[in-house]
């Protein structure tokens, strides 16, 4: 297990030299890849990112109860897992552990590609995408990804965002964090400005900006957006830019059966210039 400090810093299992596991950024309040997190009472967690250190801890507010976190080798690979010890039971209780499903592994869905394990198959484009390989999405392989169906007009300033709620963000390596930027709307204007730019979010949603208003902070991302899922609850805005052609579009693959819109997904636009 290592915490890569590269930009937005975020925590990989590694398996040999594979990544099997990625926790998602530090959102203010827990690992965007972690949301089990807001479910747990008793516990206090820290996350420092300066100049001088990066690192994370909690701690267990009743001192009578024993917690631990760390990697435990399950054949092929590892599973993190969280336990407490259970005193009446004298026995360990597995309290969360990770991986756990299909979507938690690294990217299954490829570039652009966002996994949902409430949907079947559990890949789909995002809006505005479609598969780079549809005969492997056909046999439900999607590591290879989506491709942009409309070139970004950043030229003429048309481009907007889709809006992907109770997101684990993109992989973060290669992204850009602006602390001085404290607003949403701040957020977005500096993504337009920069025709690079492919989406954005707040980095910290501490004071409320998880779903709905401000977080403080901006994360920005100017390549493929790699191992994106979403959840049925908890989980972070992330606003993907896009084509003018493409902002009503919706894009799944195999196409999925006549039904209402999925909810998550919204139509952001830019403002009128």
């Amino acid at each position: 297990m290592v915490m890569d400090t590269n930009s937005d810093p975020q925590v990989f299992i590694w398996n040999g030299g594979e990544k099997v596991w990625r926790s998602g950024p530090w959102d203010g309040v827990q690992f965007t890849g972690v949301p089990d997190t807001a479910t747990y009472s008793g516990f206090t967690f820290s996350f420092i990112n300066n100049a001088q250190e990066v690192t994370y801890s909690f701690q267990v507010h009743n001192a009578s109860i024993i917690s631990h976190l760390g990697v435990v080798s399950t054949g092929n690979y590892g599973l993190l897992q969280r336990s407490t010890w259970v005193e009446a039971a004298g026995t360990w209780n597995l309290y969360w552990y990770a991986p756990k499903d299909q979507c938690d592994a690294v990217s299954p869905c490829g570039p652009n590609g966002v996994c949902d394990t409430n949907n079947l198959p559990v890949c789909s484009c995002l809006r505005g995408f479609t598969p780079k390989t549809p005969a492997a999405w056909a046999l439900r392989d999607g590591r290879d990804g989506c491709g942009r169906s409309t070139p970004l007009d950043c030229r003429n300033g048309t481009d907007g965002f889709v809006k992907v709620r109770h997101a684990k963000v993109p992989d973060t390596e290669r992204s850009v964090v602006d602390m001085g930027l404290t607003t949403l709307d701040q957020c977005r204007a500096a993504c337009l400005r920069n025709c690079s730019c492919t989406a954005y979010a707040s980095a910290n949603v501490s004071a409320g900006g998880r779903c709905i208003g401000d977080g403080t902070g901006c994360v920005m991302w100017t390549t493929g957006l790699t191992d994106l899922r979403v959840y049925p609850d908890f989980g972070q805005d992330l606003y993907v830019r896009l084509a003018p052609a493409d902002l009503g579009l919706l894009q799944s693959w195999p196409s999925p059966t006549p039904g209402p819109a999925l909810p998550r997904r919204e139509l952001w636009t830019s403002p009128p210039r």
